[in-house]
């Protein structure tokens, strides 16, 4: 688990996120803490269930302090971009590379 629920709130916010999961979590490499959770979103994230899900992702992440980052999927990805809002959710100094 990447997170433990250590009151009654935490333990039911945790039980109503139980099934849902999130495509890409990055952790901090020596404690393995989660840092940022990156959402891949396709057209199922249009239908109202799924709007839902997604609503209650992001405030589990806002509850839980933890950057989230939302793309929509495409066929490719500006990398250069890409590495810029990681970094910037990171806390990264932009290298300018």
């Amino acid at each position: 688990r990447l997170l433990e629920p250590t009151t009654t709130d935490d333990y039911d916010n945790f039980e109503k996120l139980g099934s849902k999961s999130i495509d890409f979590v990055i952790c901090d490499r020596t404690f393995m803490r989660a840092r940022l959770a990156i959402e891949l979103n396709d057209t199922t994230h249009l239908e109202p269930k799924r709007e839902l899900r997604d609503q209650q992702i992001r405030e589990f992440c806002l509850t839980a302090r933890l950057p989230l980052l939302i793309y929509w999927r495409q066929p490719s990805y500006d990398l250069k971009l890409l590495c810029h809002r990681l970094g910037e959710q990171m806390g990264f100094v932009s290298l300018g590379r």
